[in-house]
């Protein structure tokens, strides 16, 4: 073992000597993973987001999110060990195994988040107790062995659309009317890791979990 001293900081490099004393800095980066639970979403979602780009008239401020990050967030787990991600993916499969597929309706849409300054918009969904259970089982056993980040504690099913700077005024009046089979049967959830990328986070998936 050789000891690399830089200041403030002392780096223990096992095996091999490191030139650079930031290479124990990006060891350690990648030595962790941001992950996130979510749900895939249908086509006609991806309708929705192409059909506001068309429709409106937009500030060079929005950022539209791209479709294959469009998801329905059940639950953020944070930058992630990578030594305890395959022990995690066990906990996440076994608890599903005894879920059913269930329902999320009543899709809206509307400027985010609610009783704040708008800087998103969504597609909202009515609360679901199914969706909520499995919010909280999922957190209660992932919580047992990973201090998860914090979370709302009444979660508000939804699709983020995309993002802009708060202050920003849009309208969304001339979209919510129009009648959008949105209704989300989720039969199938993702765990997906969040990498940074040029232009925004890219998700890549790393497990998929059947309910049944």
């Amino acid at each position: 073992m050789i000891l690399v001293v830089v200041p403030a900081l002392i780096f223990l490099v096992q095996g091999q000597y490191s030139s650079s004393p930031f290479t124990s800095l990006r060891m350690y980066a990648e030595d962790k993973k941001r992950l996130f639970i979510g749900i895939p979403v249908p086509p006609a979602v991806e309708g929705v987001v192409g059909h506001l780009r068309a429709s409106g008239t937009w500030s060079p401020n929005i950022t539209w999110t791209p479709d294959d990050n469009l998801h329905l967030t059940i639950l953020f787990l944070g930058a992630v060990p990578v030594d305890i991600i395959d022990n995690l993916k066990s906990l996440i499969r076994i608890e599903l195994q005894a879920t059913a597929p269930f329902a999320i309706r009543r899709a809206r849409l509307l400027l985010a988040p609610p009783a704040k300054p708008a800087r998103m918009i969504w597609i909202r969904y009515q609360r679901n107790p199914s969706y909520t259970h499995l919010v909280h089982r999922l957190r209660d056993i992932i919580g047992q062995v990973y201090k998860l980040p914090q979370q709302h504690q009444d979660p508000i099913p939804h699709i983020t659309l995309a993002r802009f700077k708060s202050g920003s005024l849009y309208s969304l009046g001339t979209h919510l009317s129009e009648k959008q089979e949105l209704d989300l049967h989720v039969s199938k959830l993702m765990l997906w890791e969040s990498v940074s990328g040029p232009k925004g986070p890219i998700y890549v998936p790393v497990e998929r979990y059947e309910l049944s």
